[in-house]
């Protein structure tokens, strides 16, 4: 009989306890090199060598793609588009119960979003600019915290492919608006985020290593500043109690829910670990 060797590993209790303190952790050799090299080839594949290209429709199915301005997003390829092994990993056995470590709750947990985030070189014809400082949390339609996004990349990422910075204890500030892709810089618009935070250091991503990050974490991305367009996937996922608030979101929006409503039981976001 073959056994289904699980493509993440556990974290370990080190790395759990700096993300509670930090907000974020580095989670090296996070993703199978096998794994990671299907996910890169897939990609590679239906984007092109640049990253460039619109993938066609028909590639897969129930899956959204769209130009952020500062990256090439493909999303949805693991939780609708069932595509491997995009699928596998965020469902794996390892990832559900790390979310839980994470959060330090014995609770089930909920695939919210993924896709894959290409950021084009910014000498290129069809360049992706900077990632500006933003919170996840506050542009979703959650009541509670507990919303944590796995950051995992593709190939080497060295800082100045536009790996990602973070603002390390700015979990802790609370929420400071709804600023993704409004053009709001969140330390332009809070200057001293920067003299009460430190921001981490310029991080080197192997292929295969990961970040994890809180949904209140003060985070960025430099420009692609390589000739090579920078590879990497990321997921997002929440704990069953989070509630709808109503708040607009795109991929709420055409649900059909009332505010109040448990998100967890709406079947698109599919439970992530067995019962607590």
């Amino acid at each position: 009989m073959k056994t289904c060797v699980d493509p993440v590993r556990e974290i370990t209790d080190e790395e759990a306890a700096a993300f509670r303190r930090d907000g974020w952790v580095l989670l090296p050799r996070y993703v199978d090199t096998d794994a990671v090299r299907a996910m890169a080839d897939f990609l590679v594949e239906h984007m092109g060598t640049d990253g460039a290209q619109v993938p066609d429709a028909a590639s897969a199915q129930n899956t959204r793609y769209f130009d952020a301005g500062a990256w090439r997003d493909w999303r949805f390829l693991a939780r609708d588009g069932n595509v491997e092994p995009f699928h596998r990993v965020s469902m794996s056995r390892s990832m559900g119960r790390n979310a839980q470590r994470l959060l330090g709750r014995e609770i089930g947990i909920h695939l919210g979003l993924d896709g894959a985030l290409v950021k084009l070189p910014e000498q290129g014809e069809q360049r992706s600019t900077a990632t500006d400082w933003h919170q996840d949390w506050p542009n979703l339609s959650h009541d509670r915290i507990g919303f944590i996004t796995f950051w995992v990349a593709l190939q080497d990422v060295p800082p100045e492919r536009g790996a990602l910075r973070f603002l390390t204890g700015s979990h802790l500030e609370g929420p400071l608006g709804r600023s993704l892709r409004s053009d709001i810089d969140l330390v332009s618009q809070y200057p001293s985020l920067t003299e009460e935070f430190d921001v981490s250091p310029p991080l080197h991503f192997r292929a295969g290593d990961a970040t994890v990050h809180h949904g209140m974490m003060v985070h960025s991305a430099t420009p692609n500043l390589t000739e090579e367009p920078r590879w990497a996937w990321a997921m997002g996922c929440f704990p069953g109690d989070v509630r709808y608030t109503g708040a607009r979101f795109a991929d709420t929006d055409d649900l059909g829910l009332e505010p109040g409503a448990r998100l967890g039981d709406h079947p698109r976001f599919v439970r992530m670990t067995e019962d607590a």
